[in-house]
């Protein structure tokens, strides 16, 4: 299961990631799950980010099939959040995966977690080999590899974010 190397690395980063900005900024997060009437301190927030950014870093680095399903359910439940924001109609002003304010919940972020999920319970059923081991057989010393994952992260980043904003109906463009 080689082929799933780069896009396993590519979301477990993501993973840690969105739980490094959760524990940086858990306001955002706290207020979309309170939008949802779902438990929302910031204690609960940091140590939601906390869970996602050892396991996102711990799934990344050794590639073991127990800590890829759990970062798979970590995107099944963004997946369920994001769906039930979208459905409920709450005022869910962001979805707060990246402690940002203006990233609100859309179809995109919805099939985004999905696709993530589906991915990841895929490594889970075969033999990912860990990024140490990858980076070994590439060529270029993997500076190759590095890079395209590198502009992946920052790619779906980009569109879990910006392009999320850009797209949600209460978009509004700045003035000039």
């Amino acid at each position: 299961m080689e082929v799933l190397s780069g896009p396993v690395l590519v979301l477990t980063a993501l993973l840690a990631l969105a739980g490094a900005f959760k524990l940086r900024r858990p306001a955002p997060t706290a207020g979309a799950l309170r939008a949802m009437s779902l438990p929302s301190g910031l204690l609960a927030v940091r140590a939601l980010g906390a869970f996602e950014l050892v396991v996102g870093t711990a799934s990344m680095l050794s590639a073991n099939r127990a800590l890829l399903a759990l970062s798979a359910a970590c995107y099944l439940a963004f997946a369920a959040f994001v769906a039930a924001a979208l459905v409920s109609g709450a005022p869910v002003q962001s979805c707060g995966c990246f402690g940002q304010p203006d990233t609100p919940p859309s179809r995109i972020h919805l099939a985004f977690d999905a696709v993530a999920a589906a991915v990841l319970i895929a490594a889970t059923a075969g033999e990912v080999p860990p990024p140490a081991s990858v980076l070994a057989d590439q060529p270029w010393a993997g500076v190759p590899f590095v890079v395209l994952t590198a502009t992946a992260l920052l790619l779906s980043y980009l569109v879990l974010t910006a392009l999320a904003a850009v797209l949600s109906p209460t978009h509004r463009p700045r003035a000039a």
